[in-house]
């Protein structure tokens, strides 16, 4: 028989320290488990409860048994100040504040019309919608946001007056109703409302849900008192509803018949706002302006020789005719000097979404901005162009866009 081979005790005391590394002891893994913190532990010193209706033997009590320190309302939860009492229009104020401190910015650059729509539609109205998400926004805070929106996009400052010619409200209409898609955010505050109806009737797993469905409507369906309670489900159901019920409780305008040529995609977006204005006719040209009494001579910047309105700014001035005539020839569109008979072929004739047919809508708008532009340049700069400045700047400026 052979006798085993001892193993040295350099390779006994390194096979025992592998041993213990990799198999931790009872002792320790006990040890880790102590100083492991809960998981989701509330840290009572950064916590605090807020009371609301509560009796003050209850509120001491839960105060005793969770540790917690006691809040004071107003407190802000996600941007957004929360009350224990009914919402007032001076609780709104930081709103108010947020949206002055935007316009103050911006009204330090130089923005065309289209720029400010695309602000106002994009960060006001995101900011209001914010809020009204949550609360049922005032009559009151609704109107002050509408005169800020409308200020700034008409270049009123502070105890400055300024004379508008299109009402907030009509831009405040889809594009096919004359306006520029800005949502009316008084309806839209209606239909954000409308969202936590919604979680009611599909029994969202919300903290909010849960509790009207146990306090106020204590186990009944939402809405079983109501008529139509089935049609009223259905509607809720659909995924679209937001969009529906806003399209049902928003003003109404009157059918804008030309909007497809003015709000074509190959356009300018300034073309576009100057063209709707134009169309429209509501431009501060100088027979609108003596309609109200600000001038007192009517005469056209352009020819110098006829009275300044739209239809002759556009394009029955002897400048105008020129320019549009030359233009519409080039691009092989109506050549007519009457923009009315104009509009109309467009709106007949110019259906589609072609090459051609969208270089001729850009052209249209961009022959009516350019000439604005030169009647402005002539009045408040005394600089002149040439016709053949203007149809060289169109035919460039159509090129760039659309090819």
């Amino acid at each position: 028989m052979g006798a085993k081979k001892r193993p040295a005790p350099q390779k006994a005391a390194a096979s025992q320290k592998v041993a213990a590394e990799s198999e931790p002891s009872d002792v320790q893994e006990e040890e880790v488990m102590e100083i492991d913190p809960p998981a989701r532990a509330a840290n009572p010193m950064k916590s605090s409860l807020y009371f609301g209706g509560v009796s003050p033997q209850v509120k001491a009590l839960i105060l005793s048994v969770t540790g917690y320190t006691e809040g004071s309302f107003p407190v802000k939860y996600l941007g957004i100040p929360l009350f224990s009492s009914r919402l007032t229009q001076p609780m709104f104020a930081p709103l108010l504040e947020k949206i002055r401190q935007h316009v103050s910015h911006w009204a330090t650059h130089l923005l065309s019309y289209a720029g400010k729509i695309q602000l106002i539609n994009s960060v006001i109205f995101g900011l209001s919608i914010f809020w009204g998400s949550s609360v049922l926004l005032p009559i009151g805070i609704v109107k002050k946001i509408n005169k800020l929106c409308k200020d700034f996009l008409w270049g009123i400052s502070a105890g400055m007056y300024k004379m508008t010619f299109k009402r907030w409200d009509s831009f405040c209409l889809p594009r096919a109703e004359g306006g520029v898609d800005i949502k009316e955010v008084l309806s839209w505050n209606k239909t954000q409302m409308l969202s936590w109806i919604h979680k009611l009737v599909t029994h969202t797993d919300t903290i909010w849900a849960k509790w009207v469905e146990a306090y106020i409507l204590k186990g009944r369906p939402a809405g079983s008192k109501a008529r139509g309670t089935m049609q009223a489900h259905q509607f809720l159901l659909r995924p679209d509803f937001k969009k529906l019920f806003y399209d049902m409780i928003r003003p109404r305008g009157p059918s804008f018949l030309h909007h497809k040529t003015i709000w074509d995609s190959s356009c300018y977006p300034k073309h576009k706002i100057t063209g709707m204005l134009a169309v429209q006719h509501r431009l501060p040209t100088i027979d609108n302006l003596c309609s109200r009494g600000v001038v007192l001579v009517n005469r056209c910047a352009l020819c110098e020789s006829s009275l300044e309105s739209i239809p002759h700014l556009f394009f029955a001035c002897p400048f105008s005719a020129v320019v549009w005539q030359t233009t519409a020839l080039w691009f092989k569109a109506l050549a007519d000097v009457r923009l009315s008979h104009t509009l109309t072929w467009f709106r007949l004739h110019n259906r589609g979404h072609g090459l051609a047919k969208k270089q001729r809508r850009c052209a249209l708008l961009c022959a009516i901005y350019l000439l604005w532009q030169e009647r402005n340049k002539r009045i408040f700069n005394g600089a002149k162009s040439a016709p053949a400045t203007l149809i060289r700047r169109i035919k460039l400026l159509v090129l760039l866009r659309t090819v």
